[in-house]
């Protein structure tokens, strides 16, 4: 379980980030100049960096996500014998 917690955690922590960037792709679609909208000197054309962040920051979030659900699933199924009642015994 704290491992599926660490990435339920990083999941919605990294979701915030893209949400941010999206943000900042709106503001300067907009036409916040983009050295306001995201706080640091702008050298080139910041709209390439920030959809390539969003796009693997969602892409990271969504295996995040298939992860915990695969980790949270493993091992929660017992064998036949544990259901008869017939605890299985290792040599």
């Amino acid at each position: 379980p704290p491992l599926v917690m660490f990435l339920a955690v990083n999941t919605g922590l990294i979701i915030l980030r893209a949400t941010e960037r999206i943000w900042q792709i709106t503001a300067i679609h907009d036409g916040v100049i983009p050295a306001a909208a995201l706080g640091v000197v702008v050298v080139g054309d910041p709209l390439t960096y920030l959809r390539a962040e969003a796009a693997g920051q969602v892409a990271t979030a969504t295996c995040n996500f298939i992860l915990a659900i695969l980790i949270g699933m493993a091992g929660t199924v017992q064998g036949d014998s544990y259901y008869r009642g017939q605890a299985a015994h290792v040599a």
